[in-house]
């Protein structure tokens, strides 16, 4: 992984380049995100620049010997943690499967990763056994590179045995460097990030994330790649769990349900709801995110017909018989519930009543006066 292969963060591309030209590059570094904004790719890059013989003032050669081992992951001196399933088990015993998946692409999160294990029901945890792992790995001198790098994805999956690194991470042995990548840092302890230098990775834009996804997914159609950006809201892991799901799960299930509740079709609208409870806790959101972006399109072409509306072929003629039904006030009431229902969901409300209240709310939407 080269920085030149990351679409974003430029600033911090800037800023670490410039670090690691004056041998000022802090030895324990922490990379936070809040999604999949490239905090894995970045700490990946970062490391390849490290390990490269010939680098130049903005990346790493790409060509040597040490680059392209990394580039295959087969590299002595670049080791990884990450959590795994079972007390009993460290990083090594899963990393044939870690690397099948990191060698597609580093921008996966934790429920990727376990349902590439086929393990999205079990907790995963970064044990004691494997903090005794890192202390003997990192005493060792470097093998071939004169640095060695260990990147930490997802230290907030330590717990309380975190604890027993923080020498390592205070006073690292020479020609040793330290990445954690986190996704939640306020469940780090707090003696860890005391001991890190914090980089801050922002949202992508629409653009860099269509840019990655073409990267990841070239037989994607351009125009999917594009609605799906939108709908991403700067994380590129959220873009590709849209993509698997596929857009036009989402477009029936948001047509349905503006579509019974039109007729009051009371039987239906319940099966709809119970179909959304028996989607995953992150679908669910997708179709909240889904329904905003879609209501928000409506009521800008409400508001400027002229302006284009990014939708496909279907979408815009579904959008079209909405506009001579729903007011602005009526998108309006339907999008702050939306919202809030998004919030709910993060705090595991009971999805089947939270969904049979959608429904019925957008049938007042359509048939009470009071709200159109």
């Amino acid at each position: 992984m080269l920085y030149s292969e990351i679409h974003g963060q430029e600033s911090l591309k800037t800023q670490l380049n410039q670090r690691l030209d004056k041998s000022g590059m802090a030895h324990s570094v922490l990379f936070s995100e809040n999604e999949a904004h490239g905090a894995l790719a970045l700490a990946l890059a970062t490391a390849t620049r490290i390990l490269c013989d010939n680098p130049s003032p903005t990346d790493a050669c790409g060509e040597c010997r040490h680059c392209k081992k990394v580039a295959k992951l087969v590299h002595p001196d670049l080791h990884f943690v990450y959590p795994v399933i079972g007390s009993d088990k460290t990083s090594e015993d899963y990393w044939p499967q870690f690397r099948e998946l990191l060698l597609k692409h580093p921008w996966f999160n934790l429920n990727q990763w376990l349902q590439h294990l086929d393990s999205e029901n079990k907790q995963a945890n970064i044990p004691a056994k494997e903090c005794a792992l890192i202390l003997q790995k990192m005493s060792l001198k470097p093998f071939e590179a004169p640095n060695k790098v260990l990147i930490i994805w997802l230290p907030e999956y330590l717990g309380k045995d975190g604890n027993r690194l923080l020498k390592l991470l205070e006073e690292p042995p020479g020609h040793t460097y330290i990445f954690a990548v986190t996704r939640n840092k306020h469940k780090i302890l707090n003696t860890i990030l005391s001991r890190c230098q914090e980089y801050h990775l922002i949202p992508l834009s629409v653009l860099q994330i269509s840019s990655t996804l073409t990267d990841i997914l070239p037989e994607m159609n351009p125009d999917e790649i594009s609605l799906i950006s939108r709908m991403a809201e700067g994380s590129v892991s959220t873009a590709l769990d849209i993509s698997q799901a596929g857009n036009e799960k989402y477009f029936t299930t948001f047509r349905n349900w503006l579509l019974y509740a039109y007729k009051g079709d009371i039987k239906n609208m319940n099966a709809w709801s119970k179909s959304l409870h028996n989607f995953s806790k992150e679908q669910q959101k997708y179709f909240i995110r889904y329904s905003l972006q879609f209501l928000r399109t409506l009521q800008s072409m409400i508001i400027d017909p002229s302006r284009e509306a990014m939708l496909d072929e279907q979408e815009f003629k579904t959008a079209n018989g909405l506009k001579k039904i729903l007011s602005l006030q009526t998108i309006q009431t339907l999008v702050k519930q939306l919202d809030q229902y998004h919030y709910y969901i993060e705090r595991n409300a009971n999805t089947k009543i939270l969904f049979m209240n959608l429904a019925i709310l957008a049938k007042k939407a359509f048939h009470d006066k009071a709200m159109v």
